[in-house]
């Protein structure tokens, strides 16, 4: 019963996806019925004229997001609620990898360092691999720091729940498990490291990544192995949509999902906006 307040949030958030025939008029329509088409859905504000930037669509989309998925965490349990804090802290494990690439790309390494350096927990381990950084020219290292600080945490509190919790969380944790696993081996290869991530890992999972990356050299094989751990992901999070609805499973499922869709309707609109092309996966 500890889940009956949690059950109905989650409900409620899933019933704002948008259906496929209405993303496909979208991605059809113009500018000015784009935002007509925007006007009456979770993503209304997106439909405001004075919305114009890249920066402006992205504030907004998140806030809608963030702001959502943080009335579901109020109605969870506090280990389910712990376990999908650690998922979402993936917002500020891509805006530490987006300001850390910003700054590598402007070759600003005093910038680079004191920034990773005034890190708050529980990222404050990515400053470890600055000379790593300074070596090779490479924010990749730093990138994989992150990611890897990002897979502790989300281990930890996966570990805190129930028997039944984690079988219903385990088409997303192995995985997770698995591509964080063969992605940190691969960056290790590639700088003649002796990196490795300690951690259970599904065998049938990693040739399926390994087959889709075929002999693709670096970092292409890191680009397409991403997109096919995010569609493994992703179709688990659409399955759960007919599956039990109590527990965490089904509000990690939802988040994902939204966050999918939140992707494609911002690219989309800035298509529209700047006429360029944006990969929404």
């Amino acid at each position: 019963m500890s889940y009956a307040s949690l059950a109905p949030v989650v409900s409620s958030l899933r019933s704002t996806l948008l259906s496929q025939s209405l993303i496909d008029e979208l991605r059809k329509a113009d500018l000015t019925a784009a935002r007509s088409i925007l006007e009456n859905t979770f993503y209304g504000e997106l439909s405001h004229e004075e919305v114009r930037s890249a920066n402006e669509v992205y504030a907004i989309t998140k806030r809608l997001i963030s702001a959502a998925e943080s009335r579901v965490l109020a109605y969870a349990p506090k280990r389910a609620r712990q376990y999908l804090e650690s998922y979402l802290s993936h917002w500020d494990a891509e805006e530490i990898k987006e300001e850390i690439a910003s700054k590598a790309k402007a070759s600003d390494v005093t910038s680079l360092r004191a920034y990773a350096e005034s890190l708050p927990k529980p990222w404050t381990k990515v400053a470890l691999s600055m000379n790593e950084y300074e070596r090779d020219q490479d924010p990749l290292h730093l990138t994989l720091a992150v990611d890897n600080i990002y897979l502790t945490q989300l281990i930890s509190s996966f570990n805190s729940l129930t028997d039944c919790e984690r079988y219903e969380l385990s088409g997303f944790i192995m995985p997770t498990l698995t591509w964080y696993a063969l992605k940190t081996r691969l960056i290790a290869d590639r700088y003649g490291s002796e990196i490795r991530l300690d951690i259970k890992i599904d065998d049938g999972l990693q040739r399926q990544l390994l087959s889709a990356m075929g002999e693709r050299q670096f970092p292409d094989n890191l680009r397409v192995g991403e997109e096919t751990y995010y569609d493994i992901v992703l179709g688990w999070a659409r399955r759960q949509t007919h599956r039990n609805q109590f527990g965490p499973a089904p509000a990690q499922a939802v988040f994902m999902l939204k966050e999918s869709e939140a992707k494609v309707v911002s690219a989309v609109l800035l298509e529209k906006l700047y006429g360029l092309t944006f990969n929404t996966g």
